[in-house]
């Protein structure tokens, strides 16, 4: 979560926001990630937060997460356009600073729909029932996302030229990781099994390395983002 906020911050202060809108879209995305990260973490039924939610509140903010996740490295790498002129860098840096606003807001919408599903209309799909395990949508989402984030490395090599070397390989190396995540915690029992475990070191490890391209390398070498 504070890795997500920390890219956030960066993407949308720096000068990338104006030359690279893989960056913006995702820091963007990663904003409103770490906000449902932050409330899934008090969401297990032990924090006694959401008592009436149990289990299946975790799994499906979970899925939730991942999905925006996904889908965001998918679309990313399609908003990469050509560079304006250099006469109309101004009109760019202008165009570029609506485009933030526009994801933000369409992030905003997104997640508060998810939320009310969620929360108060209760009609988004059972992630886990008691006694049963994971439902059939959740190892199914598990699949879906996994395949995004196959699409997003293929489209993101498609776009290597728009990167550093370095920036590439770490982002990469990330998407790369994720996808290790999503099949450990396809089909893991329960939640202390040690596919869980697995899956959220993977998880980390992802962040890890957007941390290594964009919050590191935005401090110690920032011509390079």
């Amino acid at each position: 979560v504070i890795i997500a906020y920390m890219v956030f911050i960066i993407v949308l202060k720096s000068k990338v926001i104006s030359e690279n809108r893989y960056l913006t879209f995702i820091g963007v995305a990663l904003f409103f990630i770490a906000c449902l990260g932050f409330l899934r973490s008090f969401s297990y039924a032990e924090m006694n937060v959401f008592p009436e939610y149990g289990t299946n509140l975790s799994v499906q903010l979970w899925i939730v997460m991942r999905y925006l996740a996904s889908i965001s490295f998918f679309v990313a790498p399609l908003l990469l356009t050509e560079d304006l002129p250099y006469s109309k860098k101004s009109e760019k840096a202008l165009e570029s600073d609506n485009f933030a606003k526009k994801v933000f807001l369409m992030y905003t919408v997104i997640t508060a729909v998810l939320l009310l599903a969620i929360f108060k209309f209760r009609n988004f799909p059972e992630s886990y029932i008691p006694g049963l395990g994971l439902t059939e949508f959740k190892i199914f989402s598990e699949y879906v996302i996994s395949f995004l984030f196959i699409g997003s490395l293929v489209l993101l090599y498609w776009k290597r030229n728009r990167f550093g070397r370095h920036i590439f390989r770490l982002l990469a190396v990330a998407i790369l990781v994720s996808i290790f995540a999503e099949l450990a915690l396809t089909h893991h029992t329960y939640r202390e099994s040690f596919l869980n475990f697995v899956g959220h070191i993977f998880n980390a490890l992802s962040c890890y390395f957007i941390y290594l391209a964009i919050v590191e390398t935005g401090f110690e070498e920032p011509y390079n983002l």
